[in-house]
This record gives structure tokens, C-alpha cells and sequence, in this order.
């Protein structure tokens, strides 16, 4: 640190340093040299140049310090390594449906709160626990499919437990797929009695999981930009209130004004919660026929028929009015029931693939026991109207139809629930952050335009102008 502290000496002017550079170099040997010591050298020097100095080294100096500082905060961000493995699996479907398996909310969530890894354990004590599923799977696992090989990747501050993880991940695929295996033997024999079940690919593992011995270093150059151009910003702010200091007051009058009004809106708007959940059509475990093969249904053929079911008018209507949701109290007394149907439809609820074979459900509502509730009642209805088609289907069938033991069995086509509903536990919007950026942003600009009205005015009023 104390190389730090010198380096930041270095931004006070030339005739300060050939005064005082001996006694401050004597100074800083006898003392500790921590961070309180760098922050108050830094901001000594920042003064001095404030102050003392033109804009243009003033805009220099203050873009110096950015980039140290940005510096010295990159160092701090810890380092991340990437542990990576290699599988290769059989069928594409096969090997999507295992993968949302191990990748679910339940799954990650026990990898996660595992004794002999504790992942996160920092961001568990400001954030959900869903949310930090959701970074772990959508920001530090990597999964890549090249032909019939999966690359598995996980990225993680500890290079040990990013191997741990990466292993967990491919132990827990090869455990997916031998219970697959051994579900497909006991339903084969059940469903077609004296014949040979034909042989399928294994998973097997072709590069074990490695132990990262260099860390990946992006996060930390991006620090240090940030820093250099922040500096760069901060100085030529400065140097312009130091060129025209009314107008830079009253430019951050107005910034603080919009600053104000922005966290005055931003706690006014109403709050949202966002549940979620995730559905998929499994692969059927048996063909229809001993000698066909078994492939999933495609997503469109399977969902979309349930999917107008559940979103029709009469559908919504009747869960809005449910007596233990009562949804849009308020907007229902305004507006008529059309247009609120047509608001949960259109704005709050959505139904997303993922995949080839899975969907998102999610509803958006200003109370997040109600928006959970709503989830699990869309759920419930998918789960009712797939049982509903599953009877139809055999329903004129003999009782000793190979369908008929299919579906007895369940070994063909069934919607299963991957992650069920969230209970939100922070408000999806309003980004109360945003609301106050853009407020300081509307103070600057009618600042501006305050200054160029001013401008303007004194020209018109100027004895040169008559």
C-alpha cells in the first residue's frame, strides 16, 4: 500500500513536491501506510489541484486518480477461475431434458447450501436464495454442445470449489442418466414383456474436471476503465466549474433538485413482484412401438393448445374473480373486466419456451404471495389439461393396447413441473437506482437550459444587440 500512496503523491503539484517531497517520503516511512492514508493523499492532491492547477492538468490529474483508483479497486476484486469438463452424451433431446434436470432451481439450490462448499456464502446474506440460483445459472455455469460432446464450465472466485462444482455438475448428469436407464428397463419390461430393449448411448465423461491454475482477469480490467474514464469525467466537470463557477452551481442545484424529485417518484410508484416457475414436456421414456423410437413431441403440438385454453377470456375472467386471489381490486373498479383480462394477459402474465422442450411461467403483481398463487394455479391447470388429453387419448381404447400400458406406466409424453412457483421475495421494479439517475440527469438538462435561456437573455439585453 505504501507504493500506492506514493504513487498518488505524485498528482500534487511540482512545486509542492520539491517543498515538501522529503519530509512526506520520511513521513510515509515511519507511518502505517494504510487505506485511510491513500484515501487522504488522494484527496489532498485532488484539492490541491482543484484549487491550484489549470483545467487541463486539472483534467489529467483527476483522470490519473481515476485509473489509480480503479487500480487499486481491481485488485481488490477477487480473482475467478473456470474449471471446464467434457461429456458425451447420446440423443440431443436426451441430453437437453438430463441438463434441465441438473440445472434446476432444487438442484442448484442443495449445490449451493452444500456443508462441504457453501457457495455464495457473502451474497446469501443480502440476496434470495432464488436470485442467487438464478446468477449461478445463468452467469457462472457455461454449458456448450458441439456434436455429441457437452463442455460444462463453472466460473468461481475459489479455483478448488470451481472444480467441485464443475464435478458435482457431471456426477449429477451421470446419476440423471442412469436412473433414466434403469426407469427405461423397468418400463420396457412392463409395457412390452419378451422383448429386447434396444441398446442406447451412455453418458461418459471424457475430460475430468481441471483445476484452473490461472485465473481469468476481465472483471478487473474492466474495473480500471471504469476508473480512468470516471477520473476523466470527474475532471472536466471540475474544470469547467472552476471556468464558470455560477453556472456550475447552478447546475448542481438543479441536479440535486432532479435528484431529489427522482427518490421522491422512485418510492411513490407502486412495487411489483415477479413469480416464476418452470414446466417441460418430457422425452417419452418408451416408443410407441417396440421398434419405433422415442422422441419428444414438439413444444408448439404439445403446449399451444393448453396454452389458448388457459389464456382465454373466460379462463382469466374466472381466475381474476377467484375469491382467494381478487386481482385488481382497484383497476376493476375503474375499468371493465375486458380490459383487466386484457392487461394480466398482455402485460403481467407470460408464457416463454426455454429450450425445445420447457417454458417459463411468470406473473408480474404488486403482491408476491398473489403473484406466486397465480403461478401455481397456471400450473395446476396445465398439469389437469395434459391428464385430460392423456385420457382422451386411450379413452376408446382396449384395456390391453400398448397405449393403454404407455400411458399406465407413464412412459410416453408427461408434463412434469422443473422449478415450482417463486415466492419473490424483493420487488422486481421500480429500479428505484434508475429513477433517481434519471431524475439528476432531467435536473441537469433543465440546468442547461437554464443557463442557455440566461445566456440568451443577456445577449438580447446587452447594449450591443440594440
Amino acid at each position: 500500500m505504501r507504493e500506492w500512496i506514493r504513487l498518488a503523491s505524485r498528482l500534487y503539484p511540482r512545486r509542492w513536491r520539491a517543498r515538501y517531497g522529503d519530509e512526506f517520503d520520511a513521513l510515509l516511512d515511519a507511518s502505517g501506510g494504510g487505506v485511510r492514508d491513500f484515501a487522504d493523499v488522494l484527496g489532498g492532491a485532488l484539492k490541491m489541484q482543484l484549487l491550484n492547477g489549470n483545467s487541463w492538468k486539472l483534467a489529467a490529474g483527476t483522470a490519473l486518480a481515476g485509473a489509480i483508483l480503479g487500480a487499486g479497486l481491481a485488485l481488490a476484486v477477487p480473482q475467478r477461475y473456470i474449471s471446464s469438463a467434457v461429456v458425451k452424451v447420446g440423443a440431443s433431446d436426451l441430453a437437453a431434458q438430463q441438463l434441465q434436470e441438473v440445472l434446476s432451481r432444487s438442484s442448484l439450490a442443495e449445490m449451493i447450501q452444500r456443508p462441504s462448499l457453501q457457495l455464495y456464502s457473502r451474497e446469501r446474506y443480502r440476496e434470495p436464495l432464488e436470485d442467487i440460483v438464478e446468477q449461478m445459472r445463468t452467469r457462472d455455469i457455461r454449458v456448450q454442445r458441439s456434436g455429441d460432446t457437452l463442455t460444462i464450465s463453472f466460473e468461481y472466485p475459489d479455483a478448488e470449489k470451481a472444480q467441485a462444482v464443475t464435478r458435482a455438475l457431471t456426477a449429477r448428469l451421470l446419476a440423471s442418466d442412469e436412473a433414466y436407464r434403469g426407469l427405461r428397463e423397468r418400463r420396457w419390461q412392463a409395457v412390452w414383456p419378451g422383448t429386447v430393449m434396444p441398446p442406447a448411448a451412455r453418458v461418459q465423461v471424457l475430460e475430468p474436471p481441471n483445476l484452473a491454475g490461472q485465473p481469468v482477469t476481465k472483471s478487473r480490467v474492466r474495473v480500471f476503465l471504469m476508473g480512468l474514464v470516471g477520473g476523466l469525467v470527474a475532471g472536466l466537470v471540475a474544470a469547467m466549474g472552476r471556468q464558470r463557477p455560477k453556472a456550475a452551481r447552478r447546475m448542481a442545484v438543479f441536479a440535486a433538485a432532479g435528484c431529489a424529485a427522482g427518490v421522491a417518484v422512485a418510492h411513490l410508484l407502486p412495487v411489483t413482484y415477479i413469480s416464476s416457475a418452470m414446466i417441460r414436456i418430457s422425452r417419452p421414456v418408451l416408443p410407441d412401438t417396440p421398434t419405433g423410437s422415442a422422441s419428444a413431441a414438439p413444444l408448439a403440438e404439445s403446449l399451444l393448445p393448453m396454452e389458448r385454453e388457459i389464456l382465454s377470456r373466460s379462463n382469466l375472467a374466472a381466475l381474476i374473480q377467484r375469491g382467494s386471489l381478487n386481482l385488481y381490486p382497484q383497476l376493476r373498479a375503474r375499468k371493465p373486466l375486458q380490459e383487466v383480462i386484457g392487461k394480466m394477459r398482455n402485460e403481467d402474465l407470460r408464457i416463454t419456451p426455454v429450450g425445445d422442450s420447457a417454458f417459463r411461467i411468470s406473473f408480474a403483481y404488486p403482491d408476491d404471495v398473489k403473484a406466486q398463487l397465480v403461478v401455481r394455479a397456471i400450473i395446476t391447470q396445465f398439469v389437469e389439461l395434459n391428464v385430460m388429453n392423456m385420457r382422451a387419448r386411450v379413452k376408446d381404447l382396449k384395456e390391453d393396447d400398448p397405449l393403454v400400458r404407455l400411458q399406465e406406466y407413464r412412459a410416453g409424453v408427461n408434463l412434469e413441473v422443473l422449478d415450482p412457483a417463486s415466492l419473490p421475495q424483493i420487488p422486481a421494479a421500480p429500479n428505484r437506482a434508475v429513477v433517481t439517475a434519471l431524475g439528476m440527469l432531467f435536473g441537469m438538462m433543465l440546468g442547461a437550459a437554464s443557463l442557455a435561456l440566461s445566456a440568451r437573455s443577456q445577449r438580447s439585453a446587452s447594449p450591443e444587440s440594440c
